[in-house]
């Protein structure tokens, strides 16, 4: 599958709106895991703990574009926000999440573009479930 069939969408109205000129997008899961060791082994023991996860996106500055406006809105207020993921137009999981980090560049003589870290918060949902 090529990554341009992987699209981020963000709720707006009750609406999921692609975030417009979308140039990468990653999504990282992780386990904490904790420590069960005991002192008649020299190898550590680790069990399962919570999960996280975050999504990491950049695409190029277009402050009118719709989604941009929301997800700009939400940062200011510290709200949370609710994302699609699409593959070939089909949703594949939806999240909540909070905005981590916001950041605008404008580089001479290249495209501007801003990236956001999303934390999610209480794991992705598969589609239909």
């Amino acid at each position: 599958m090529n990554g341009s069939d992987v699209l981020i969408y963000v709720q707006v109205d009750g609406n999921y709106v692609v975030v417009g000129s979308q140039r990468n997008a990653t999504v990282n899961k992780n386990t904490a895991t904790y420590d069960v060791s005991s002192k008649d082994t020299d190898d550590e023991l680790v069990e399962p703990g919570r999960r996280s996860s975050t999504l990491d996106m950049d695409a190029v500055y277009v402050p009118s574009d719709t989604a941009y406006l929301e997800l700009d809105a939400a940062y200011k207020a510290s709200s949370p926000v609710y994302l699609e993921i699409q593959e070939n137009l089909v949703t594949t999981e939806t999240a909540t999440a909070y905005i981590e980090s916001f950041t605008k560049n404008f580089p001479d003589q290249d495209a501007s573009t801003f990236s956001m870290t999303f934390h999610i918060t209480g794991g992705w949902e598969e589609a239909g479930s």
